[in-house]
């Protein structure tokens, strides 16, 4: 996919910055549910979210837009990698992963889009099976804490409503800044579209242009040529008749 230099700036810094704000908001849901009671509490999975969002936050500077294929799919690959191994320790990124499918549509061709997809459904749902056995014995040896924290309903409830909250931002923001780009990259192309155009009438102007000179010069040269030929053989009509007569034929 080959875009203008105009459109590939504005679709990086576009997607460079909902990455960013995604993050934000997944780094604060993580901090807001981590509780003793939660599997995320755990040292691995919480030593892998914060490098998770690190590694991310890194690679969101490169976005390889207008880099060979095998560059951009090592990106896109690695992306995915990073978000499946926080699968394996139990830590869903969904949206993250909704981004990478995303980003992956400007940086592959549809085919490998529609492959790494259906590749990356299957293996997320396959961590996720996975996963669930651990976080069940996880909630099976705190049962008793999380009983007692599911009586207090006011926490229950602040809970509920900034997770649903920071899960509307986070997927309003990929939605609007992801139509911006589009548009943008449209309004890009009609741009780089009509330039053409006038390129082309210009182009076209000058050579008529040029022709209409050439046919100018051509054609004067010619008018001349009659004339001097047609005064020659007037001048000579009554002294040399044969002369004369040559004169016109060269004029003809």
């Amino acid at each position: 996919m080959h875009f203008t230099p105009t459109a590939s700036l504005s679709i990086r810094r576009t997607i460079r910055y909902l990455e960013w704000l995604i993050l934000i908001v997944y780094l604060f849901l993580f901090v807001l549910n981590r509780s003793e009671t939660s599997y995320s509490y755990l040292p691995i999975p919480t030593y892998i979210a914060f490098a998770q969002i690190i590694f991310l936050a890194g690679l969101s500077f490169i976005f390889p837009i207008n880099r060979p294929p095998g560059y951009r799919q090592t990106y896109i690959g690695l992306e995915i990698l990073i978000i499946m191994i926080g699968r394996a320790v139990g830590i869903s990124f969904e949206i993250g992963l909704y981004l990478v499918i995303a980003k992956s549509c400007f940086l592959l061709r549809r085919k490998q889009v529609i492959f790494m997809t259906i590749i990356s459904g299957i293996l997320w749902n396959l961590l996720l099976a996975l996963s669930i056995p651990k976080i069940l014995e996880f909630n099976r040896a705190n049962l008793t804490q999380i009983v007692a924290e599911l009586d207090n309903t006011n926490l229950i409830i602040s809970r509920v409503v900034i997770n649903d909250i920071g899960s509307y931002i986070a997927a309003s923001l990929f939605v609007l800044l992801f139509s911006f780009v589009v548009i943008a990259e449209q309004k890009s192309r009609q741009k780089a579209e009509a330039l053409t155009q006038q390129v082309e009438i210009l182009a076209a102007s000058l050579e008529r242009s040029r022709i209409a000179r050439e046919i100018h010069d051509s054609l004067g040269h010619s008018l001349t040529t009659l004339d001097i030929q047609l005064e020659l053989a007037q001048r000579l009509y009554e002294k040399d008749s044969n002369q004369a007569v040559n004169s016109l034929n060269i004029a003809k």
